[in-house]
């Protein structure tokens, strides 16, 4: 059970405790912030190149 946390349904269980849904989209929001972050810093890179 290594790849348990990106299960679909552990991502979005039907229930559990409240703090622990919080903590969830917390920690999901932090991932997708770090995405986009670095989807910008990519297109920087491009943006110099192609100018």
């Amino acid at each position: 059970m290594g790849n348990y946390k990106w299960h679909p349904r552990f991502l979005n269980p039907p229930r559990y405790r409240k703090e622990n849904s919080q903590l969830n989209i917390h920690l999901w929001n932090i991932m997708k912030a770090r995405v986009s972050t670095n989807v910008e810093k990519v297109y920087e890179r491009l943006r110099v190149i192609v100018s």
